[in-house]
């Protein structure tokens, strides 16, 4: 078994173990097992790390599933740890179901990219990223799910959608520009 099939087969496990242990539960556990599960982003972290190592999961003709390199890593594993160490406590249930204004996101995501920025600056060449187009590729596949996360909780919006409440009709301006202060 290759490694990427062993992943595979480990994410299978434990899948096949959550969908257990859920089931098992009463009804109204389950229900909150089920918002638990809807409002962690935390499963974006995998995504990131596979999309840094260039790497994608890929069905084969019986139905398995395994992760396939399309290219060199864009960094190595020091580099990895510490650019997700910078992004994991954005992804958490805690931001998604906070109450954020657009304000507050913008200087956030200014923040976060600004520190990206000058982590890839000093440290490029120890994380192994050997062009400029590659650490505009990082920022690219970091940021993004991370202003998205962040927006989830924009004006209450998911913790307003599990009250029941209808959220606010305007819609968001917040317009994310990493070269713009104040």
């Amino acid at each position: 078994m290759t490694e990427g099939q062993q992943a595979s087969q480990d994410q299978m496990n434990f899948l096949a173990k959550q969908l257990q242990h859920i089931s098992s539960q009463p009804l109204v556990d389950r229900y909150a097992s089920v918002i638990k599960d809807l409002t962690n982003p935390s499963f974006i972290l995998p995504m990131l790390e596979m999309d840094l190592k260039r790497m994608r999961e890929t069905e084969t003709e019986d139905g398995r599933i395994e992760l396939v390199k399309y290219g060199k890593p864009l960094l190595n594993e020091e580099g990895m740890n510490n650019i997700l160490a910078r992004v994991r406590p954005l992804l958490t249930s805690n931001t998604t179901l906070n109450n954020l204004t657009d304000d507050r996101i913008s200087r956030m995501m200014v923040q976060l990219a600004d520190n990206l920025i000058k982590e890839l600056m000093v440290n490029g060449k120890r994380y192994g990223i050997e062009t400029n187009t590659d650490k505009d590729i990082i920022l690219d596949i970091i940021l993004l799910p991370i202003f998205l996360t962040l927006n989830r909780s924009l004006k209450e919006g998911e913790r307003n959608f599990w009250r029941n409440k209808p959220p606010e009709q305007q819609q968001s301006s917040s317009i994310f520009n990493p070269f713009k202060r104040g």
